[in-house]
């Protein structure tokens, strides 16, 4: 996992962060949200991943995920 992006939105409280990701086959959400968690240490419920994107033939994906600070955070602004 390589960090390619990494922006700190202070008027929302959450990270925003692009990602790469090397797999076979197309991982979960849940498993990427995992890794992240365990990468930023935060807590798995914090984190929404937005897309994960992949050009055809390519074992390399993108992905686009939002860490909050805390889960009442992240629950108002995707509400």
């Amino acid at each position: 996992m390589s960090l390619v992006k990494e922006f700190d939105n202070k008027l929302l409280h959450r990270k925003e962060v692009v990602i790469i990701i090397n797999r076979e086959k197309t991982p979960s959400k849940i498993d990427v949200a995992k890794e992240i968690a365990k990468d930023f240490k935060s807590s798995e419920e914090n984190i929404i991943i937005e897309k994960i994107d992949s050009k055809f033939g390519k074992k390399e994906f993108t992905v686009y995920a939002k860490i909050y600070k805390d889960i009442e955070s992240g629950q108002e602004k995707e509400a």
